[in-house]
């Protein structure tokens, strides 16, 4: 059976964020990706320190965001 649900056959786009000592921009960042009009996407921040807040930051309640913290 095939789907007539557009959203289903737009391909997935995925959005790698390289965060280190990125606490003042990172949120704007994410932000601006999350605004894409490509709407089927998911966004993966690497975040590469302990000495800022970039992870608490970037760790927005949003299904397309995957934070990650090493």
């Amino acid at each position: 059976m095939k789907s007539n649900n557009f959203k289903s056959s737009i391909k997935l786009c995925g959005i790698m964020v390289g965060a280190r000592k990125e606490e003042t921009f990172i949120r704007k960042n994410v932000i601006e990706r999350l605004g894409q009009t490509h709407q089927n996407i998911k966004i993966i921040i690497m975040c590469h320190t302990y000495a800022d807040k970039a992870f608490e930051v970037a760790n927005i309640s949003d299904p397309q965001l995957r934070p990650f913290n090493r």
